[in-house]
């Protein structure tokens, strides 16, 4: 895999163009509600807890039911979950 790394760079295309709001995941919440509701003109949602300096991993998304009791604990309370996501994976993308 590392040696297609430097050619797979040169493809990515820089997508922030459609970026329309970042946070971190601490104010989550409140974005995830101003992204569902559409409001703020808020299309494509960013969240991370640092610096834009290095790489982070995260999904695209982080709600979903096959996670619950897979990646969520059991039992845990759905206004709980982005709170959980967010102490186990630094970045997560909404669109």
């Amino acid at each position: 895999m590392q040696c297609y790394l430097p050619k797979l760079l040169e493809r990515i295309e820089d997508p922030s163009f459609v970026i329309t709001h970042r946070a971190t995941l601490d104010e989550g919440p409140v974005l995830y509600n101003t992204f569902r509701a559409k409001k703020d003109g808020c299309i494509k949602v960013v969240m991370k807890p640092y610096s834009d300096d290095g790489i982070l991993i995260g999904t695209s998304g982080w709600h979903y039911d096959s996670w619950r009791g897979t990646f969520f604990p059991k039992g845990l309370p759905l206004k709980s979950q982005l709170q959980f996501y967010a102490s186990q994976l630094p970045t997560a993308e909404l669109n």
